[in-house]
């Protein structure tokens, strides 16, 4: 194999790929929405739970629907500065800034603990570290800031540059223009990197139609999903720098 067509770069997905979520998101988000609720409560919100969770939905819910017509994710901090100029009108611009700040981090915190490394993650991402390997991530993820948090808190952020998160641009994953952002910042050609994720319609993809390898990590809830075939599949982190050099 000519050195130009080797991969030595290896781009990660992060949720379901570097971490794995305990327990289903409709069992989180709750947890997450009353975390917020206390947050409002504190700043002086006098409506019940009941009236601040369907005002939550509804505009969430609405924020949502633009984030599917235009293929892009709006930051929780925008989400949450429009909820707060809602619930308290006539607040000063500050106070409200800073209400939006508690509410997205009390939000977020929740959905991190959530979250566990993947197994043989440290061991995998060490091992490649070791043979050369460049590494990044790329993140549909509506939080940036606790993107950032949470891998330096489970000690992974050391690994990797850069990490981009969607909420950052106008565009989300499959659409190779964050891919694009991120070879870049790296300065390596498409042909010389693989994508690693567990979505094959979003990063296989994605991963795709940028020119890049696409691995896909392989968990029992997409067993049946046939949609854009990976170049490799594997079962665990562990098997990557072997695959890598196969590449």
């Amino acid at each position: 194999m000519g050195v130009s067509q080797m991969i030595n770069v290896a781009i990660f997905d992060y949720g379901g790929t570097l971490v794995r979520s305990r327990e289903p998101w409709d069992k989180v988000k709750p947890r997450a929405v009353q975390a917020t609720y206390k947050v409002f409560l504190e700043r002086g919100l006098k409506i019940p739970p009941d009236d601040f969770i369907s005002r939550e939905a509804s505009l969430f819910n609405e924020l949502g629907k633009v984030e599917t017509e235009e293929s892009r994710d709006i930051p929780d901090s925008e989400k949450y500065d429009r909820f707060v100029a809602d619930l308290f009108p006539d607040q000063q611009d500050s106070w409200k800034k800073e209400t939006s700040r508690r509410a997205t981090e009390a939000f977020w915190r929740v959905v991190v603990e959530n979250y566990a490394v993947r197994d043989d993650a440290y061991y995998t991402l060490e091992r490649l570290k070791t043979m050369g390997f460049r590494m990044a991530v790329i993140s549909n993820h509506h939080n940036h800031e606790a993107l950032l948090s949470h891998l330096n808190l489970i000690g992974l952020d050391r690994f990797f540059f850069p990490i981009l998160s969607s909420c950052q641009f106008s565009f989300r994953k499959p659409d190779p223009r964050i891919f694009k952002v991120c070879l870049d910042k790296l300065e390596v050609r498409p042909e010389n990197a693989a994508y690693i994720g567990d979505t094959p319609n979003i990063d296989v993809k994605g991963a795709k139609l940028t020119g890049m390898k696409s691995i896909l990590i392989r968990d029992s809830h997409i067993d049946a999903e046939k949609t854009d075939e990976p170049d490799r599949m594997i079962s665990n982190l562990n098997e990557l720098p072997d695959l890598l050099l196969e590449l």
